[in-house]
């Protein structure tokens, strides 16, 4: 199964985007997050995660800033 972490201010991408990733046979959401804060915060909390689509452009701050502390969080 692979585990998807959704990263997005935009609920009306997220929400949509989020239904075709849990009806894939292999694939599943396993959170997602509107805001930099948040991810950080419930990315710690979500186990095994596989996969993060994260938004580069987020009211409170770039994405990019976020891989680093991802990829720390969870090789």
């Amino acid at each position: 199964m692979i585990r998807v972490f959704l990263i997005d201010d935009h609920q009306s991408f997220r929400q949509p985007f989020a239904f075709i990733v849990d009806h894939q046979p292999d694939m599943q959401v396993a959170g997602q997050a509107g805001s930099l804060a948040e991810a950080r915060e419930l990315f710690g909390e979500a186990p095994d995660i596989d996969v993060a689509i994260v938004d580069l452009d987020l009211p409170n701050g770039c994405g990019i800033d976020l891989m680093g502390d991802l990829k720390r969080m969870g090789p």
